[in-house]
């Protein structure tokens, strides 16, 4: 995934912080099912695992025993312990 990837709209009242865990959000829901470990996502999102957490967590992104997206629940991320 390149920045050429990422597409983001852009309500007319959305902040720069808006735009920005939308952007976020965007990402880490195409990279963790990518990953075969936690680890290795937060290594390829180039932070530890407590920032990663803790990121997913501050994005409304639920984390439990694999790492893939639910499709019924485009925030809900399985993790692979």
């Amino acid at each position: 995934m390149t920045h050429r990837d990422l597409i983001v709209t852009v309500p007319t009242e959305a902040t720069l912080d808006h735009v920005a865990d939308a952007a976020q959000r965007t990402f880490l829901l195409e990279l963790l099912p990518q990953c075969r470990s936690f680890k290795e996502a937060a290594e390829r999102a180039g932070l530890s695992e407590g920032t990663l957490r803790a990121r997913l967590e501050r994005l409304g992104v639920k984390i439990s025993t694999k790492l893939t997206v639910e499709p019924s629940a485009a925030n809900h991320v399985k993790h692979v312990a």
